[in-house]
Order: C-alpha cells, then sequence, then structure tokens
C-alpha cells in the first residue's frame, strides 16, 4: 500500500507558526497530571490540569502567562479555576465554554485547555481498552454520551479496535502508550502546530497538524485575503485510530464561504461536533482563528496593505474572546 503524502504541503517558510504542546503524565493510578503549553510570536502560556481517574474530575488547576501582547491578559488566569471539579465526560463543554469564551474569555486559554482535557479522555480509554481496565460496553458508552466525537464508530466492534496504535497507510510501526507511573515522563505527548501562509495578495493558508498517539492529521484552509472568507478546507490523514477516518473530508464543503470572524466557528462545530462528529478535527480547525488575524493584522499593517474594512473586521474577531482587549 502506498504511504499517504501531505498534499497541502508548501516549499517555503510559514509567514507565522503557532504551537501546542501538551505532555501527559501518570503521577500514581488515580492521577493524571496535563502540562499543556502554547507558543508563538507574541504568547507564551503554560498550565498544569490534574484529572483523577477512572472518574475523569479535574482537580487542580494553574496557568502562567510568560509573554502576552496586553498586561490585561493576566486577567485571564482565574478562568481555569473554574473548572476544579468539573467531570471531562460532562459539563466539561458548558462550563469550559463559558469560562473562556465570550468578550471576558481567553480563546488562547480555551483552545489549551480542550486540546489537553479532550486529549486525556481518548488516551485514558484507549490505554484502559487495552490492559482490560474497561469493558467494550463502557468504552461504547463515552461514544454515546457526545462527550467524545466520533462519526466512524460502528456496532458492533471489539476492544481491539480501541487500540492505541493508530491506523497508517503502508506502515507497521505501533505507538504504544507508556503503562507505569512516572512523574517526569510523558506516557504520551499531543502538539498541533498551525502555520499560516501568505500564498499571495490575495490568498492566505492555515496549516495546523495534530500528532498524537493515535492521530497525525494535517488541515488545508484557504481563506480569502479581503474579506476572511474560507475558500478552501481539505485533510490529509497520515495517522488515524479507524479506517473510516478519512470519511469526515466532505464535511468541510459546509463550512466553505463562512467568515473567520462571524461564522467559522459555528459552522465548524454544526459540521464536526457531537456525538457523530470529529474531537480532533474540530480542534485543531478551531485553533487557528486568533494567530490567523494576528499574522494577518501584523502582515497587512507592515505592508501597508491593509483597508480599514479589514481592519475594523479583524479588530472585531479579535474582540469576541478576549478579555484583554475588552478592557
Amino acid at each position: 500500500m502506498p504511504q499517504a503524502t501531505d498534499m497541502g504541503a508548501i516549499d517555503r517558510a510559514p509567514t507565522s507558526t503557532k504551537k501546542f504542546k501538551i505532555d501527559f503524565l501518570k503521577v500514581s493510578p488515580n492521577l493524571w497530571r496535563l502540562k499543556p503549553r502554547v507558543e508563538d510570536p507574541i504568547y507564551r502560556v503554560v498550565a498544569t490540569i490534574d484529572v483523577s481517574v477512572p472518574d475523569l474530575v479535574i482537580r487542580d488547576t494553574s496557568v502562567r502567562f510568560l509573554n502576552y501582547p496586553r498586561r490585561e491578559c493576566e486577567k485571564a488566569a482565574p478562568k481555569i479555576e473554574e473548572l476544579i471539579g468539573v467531570d471531562i465526560r460532562g459539563r466539561f463543554p458548558e462550563v469550559m465554554n463559558r469560562a473562556c469564551l465570550g468578550p471576558q474569555g481567553c480563546d488562547t486559554l480555551f483552545n489549551l485547555v480542550n486540546l489537553s482535557c479532550r486529549g486525556l479522555m481518548y488516551a485514558y480509554m484507549a490505554q484502559q481498552v487495552g490492559l482490560g481496565g474497561i469493558s467494550t460496553q463502557q468504552y461504547r458508552e463515552f461514544f454515546a454520551s457526545g462527550i467524545v466525537n466520533c462519526g466512524v464508530t460502528t456496532e458492533p466492534f471489539a476492544p481491539k479496535d480501541c487500540a492505541p496504535s493508530g491506523h497508517e497507510p503502508g506502515a507497521d510501526a505501533e505507538t504504544p502508550l507508556v503503562e507505569t507511573c512516572d512523574e517526569t515522563e510523558p506516557a504520551f505527548v499531543r502538539t498541533v502546530t498551525v502555520d499560516y501562509f501568505e500564498l499571495d495578495d490575495d490568498l492566505w493558508r492555515a496549516r495546523p497538524h495534530i500528532v498524537d498517539y493515535e492521530h497525525n492529521i494535517f488541515a488545508t484552509v484557504d481563506v480569502s485575503a479581503a474579506d476572511l472568507v474560507v475558500r478552501n478546507i481539505d485533510f490529509t490523514y497520515l495517522r488515524q485510530p479507524y479506517p473510516h477516518c478519512s470519511e469526515m473530508k466532505s464535511r468541510a464543503a459546509s463550512i466553505v464561504g463562512s467568515c473567520l470572524v462571524t461564522d467559522y466557528r459555528q459552522r465548524v462545530v454544526d459540521a464536526y461536533g457531537g456525538a457523530e462528529g470529529c474531537g480532533p478535527l474540530t480542534s485543531i480547525l478551531t485553533s487557528i482563528t486568533r494567530g490567523f488575524l494576528q499574522t494577518y493584522l501584523w502582515r497587512r499593517t507592515a505592508t501597508s496593505r491593509l483597508s480599514p474594512q479589514q481592519k475594523e473586521l479583524c479588530e472585531a474577531g479579535l474582540r469576541q474572546d478576549c478579555i484583554a482587549c475588552n478592557s
């Protein structure tokens, strides 16, 4: 079988890059520690999230803003404390949205926490199935709850279908999860790297790339420079947990035509949210917005190509989920 290739690769350095990295540490049989961080030209934020198992309840949180564009960004730090006591399988989406989105929220913190906690759900369940810690029925109930978003699992399936190694076309290597407890060595790592490219005067491209124990997926999001409207979306699957994951590609057509500032996020959620959706695709597609607007605004201003209407649109988008911009 031929090896899958990245069809959206660009032979040039990106205009800007944002990188999320989450270390997942199993510090004891009943406690996992998530250590997410994000870095780009203007942000460097690190956090710690302790989650008890098997109940998947957030027990403690902390965050530090090391580099940030506005002094008021630090006002977002207490937001993460609202997640303490929340069951990741239950009220987590509701509480996270309330704490981190909206004019008094923080889009950067939202993406950091979302990528971390959802990543732990997948990894913990895959590890427990592999070790015989939970049954097939328990695993199925996670999907039925709608908290774990996956539209390609089919009935009936066996625990082997939940193995932590992914389906990688043309490759036989497995990426098992670490089974022992270690406070210094991650059981696994998840990274999301978003590259932003100015392709020409009329078109920009965002390239989010997620890599973890069972995913290696690129997305390509082409955006019109004139009005920040999405012109095309495509995906490249280099590793995936199920052979049918790539069937999710077709749903991207419903996002084309949306504007990054107005309806893009909602169209992503409509296409890939819920029990019939795809959590990783939802996460990487929603992670591009703030970095895109900041890079676009900086680049077009520096080259004197930013119209008053484009400036107003960008600034409106940046204010939507930013306590600092609204202080």
